[in-house]
């Protein structure tokens, strides 16, 4: 079978450029990407590492508005806080000024255990988060064999 008798199984797989494929091409990408999208759990695994985010987000705050505490008075910190509004819509900025402003008001003395706690659960969120991002994207390299030759996966062993 030549090049002219080939079957084409999707429109303008021939193209050289993106503006060659016509759009019931693009039609036919955007449906096979959302169907690669549901078969590897993308939504899932992208609101995991979210979760994981998010869970990480205030104790490494924390962590680091008590480290700052050691070695600034809490009006510098204050005040740079309040830099934060220019780049913060106002209300996540309120959010913030007010869970952080009773850590600031903390005594220095305070501070050793709810550093400690804040780092560990820091490390912990996000070990989790990137852990969940590494198991997806090796099942994903496990699941398509074209890329195993690229990246050198783990094997077992024993």
């Amino acid at each position: 079978m030549d090049q002219s008798q080939k079957i084409r199984k999707y429109q303008g797989e021939d193209a050289k450029w993106p503006y060659e494929i016509p759009l019931t091409g693009w039609i036919d990408i955007i449906k096979r990407s959302f169907h690669e999208m549901k078969a590897d759990n993308v939504q899932i695994v992208a609101a995991g590492v979210a979760f994981y985010f998010f869970l990480s987000i205030f104790p490494t705050i924390i962590a680091a508005i008590s480290v700052y505490s050691l070695v600034l008075e809490p009006d510098q910190i204050r005040e740079q806080i309040s830099k934060l509004s220019l780049i913060l819509p106002e209300q996540s900025f309120e959010m913030i000024k007010d869970f952080l402003e009773p850590i600031i008001e903390k005594s220095k003395k305070e501070f050793g255990w709810g550093l400690a706690i804040s780092v560990l659960v820091s490390i912990w969120s996000a070990n989790q988060g990137t852990s969940a991002l590494l198991t997806s994207a090796l099942n994903f390299l496990k699941k398509h064999k074209a890329l195993e030759s690229i990246v050198l996966l783990p094997t077992d062993t024993g």
